[in-house]
C-alpha cells in the first residue's frame, strides 16, 4: 500500500466484496423476498442476456434464476457445499453462454466466501473471457479481480485490474465508477498516479458525478470528500 494515500481514503470501509454487486437484478431482488421469509411468492424474474429472448430462453434464463436463488439461499445459511452442488449441476448440463457466466461468477463467489481464491480467481477469470466488452458485468469481474489480486499481496496486479474496470466503466454511462476509484487510491494516491491514469479518474469521476445529477462540479483537490458523496449516491436505492 503507497504511503502517500490518505489516512480519510483509508478510512473509508468496505461494506461488500466485489462480487456481491455482480448479482444478477433478478438475484439481488430475490435477497430481500429470502430474506423476509417470502421467498415461495416470488415469480421468476428476467434479466438481460446476451440472446434473443424467445419461448426457450425465457424458460433458459427461468430455470437459472430459480437455482440461482437456491444456491444464495443455501449459501446465507451458511451450506456453502449445498450451493456448490446446485451450480455445479447446472454447470453439467451445458447451459448458453451468458447463463454459463453468471452460473460461474456466482461459483466464484462461494470460492472467495470458502477463502478458496486460487478457484475464485479460475472462476473469475473464465467469466471474465466470456464477457462482452464495456458490458457491467465485465467492470463488476474486473472489480472482483482486482480485490482477490489485493487480498494476496499483488497491488500492482489489483492496480492493473482497477484501471481496467475503470476503461471497462467509462463506456457506461449508467454505472458509476467510484467504489474502482476509491479502491485505486487507496493503493496509489490522486498525484502518483501517471497522466493517463489521472485523465482516466477525472473523466470518471465528472461522468458519475453526472450520473447521479449532484450540484456543482467535483473539486479534484478534495477528492476524498468527493468520493464521500458519490459512494453515498450509490449507495441510495
Amino acid at each position: 500500500m503507497s504511503s502517500s494515500t490518505t489516512p480519510r481514503l483509508q478510512s473509508i470501509g468496505r461494506k461488500q466484496s466485489p462480487y456481491v454487486t455482480y448479482l444478477p437484478i433478478s438475484v439481488r431482488h430475490a435477497l430481500s423476498f429470502i430474506c423476509l421469509g417470502t421467498i415461495n411468492a416470488l415469480q421468476p424474474l428476467h434479466t438481460m442476456g446476451t440472446h434473443p429472448v424467445n419461448e426457450e430462453n425465457d424458460r433458459d434464463r427461468d430455470s437459472w434464476t430459480q437455482i440461482h436463488i437456491r444456491a444464495v439461499k443455501a449459501a446465507l445459511a451458511q451450506d456453502f457445499k449445498g450451493a456448490m452442488s446446485e451450480i455445479d449441476t447446472f454447470l453439467s448440463h451445458r447451459p448458453r453462454s451468458d447463463l454459463y457466466l453468471e452460473a460461474i461468477a456466482y461459483r466464484a463467489s462461494l470460492f472467495e466466501q470458502t477463502g478458496d481464491l486460487r478457484r475464485a480467481r479460475q472462476d473469475f477469470l473464465a467469466a471474465h473471457e466470456l464477457s462482452r466488452p464495456d458490458s457491467y458485468s465485465r467492470y463488476t469481474l474486473e472489480l472482483s479481480l482486482g480485490d482477490l489480486a489485493e487480498r494476496v499481496g499483488k497491488e500492482e496486479e489489483a492496480r492493473g485490474y482497477y484501471i481496467q474496470a475503470l476503461r471497462t466503466v467509462e463506456a457506461d454511462s449508467k454505472t458509476s465508477g467510484a467504489t474502482t476509484i476509491l479502491r485505486l487510491l487507496q493503493l496509489k494516491s490522486f498525484q502518483d498516479l501517471s497522466a493517463s491514469e489521472h485523465a482516466l479518474v477525472r473523466r470518471e469521476i465528472e461522468q458519475s458525478w453526472q450520473l447521479f445529477d449532484l450540484a456543482g462540479e467535483p473539486d479534484l483537490i478534495k477528492i476524498e470528500d468527493v468520493l464521500k458523496t458519490l459512494l453515498e449516491a450509490q449507495s441510495r436505492p
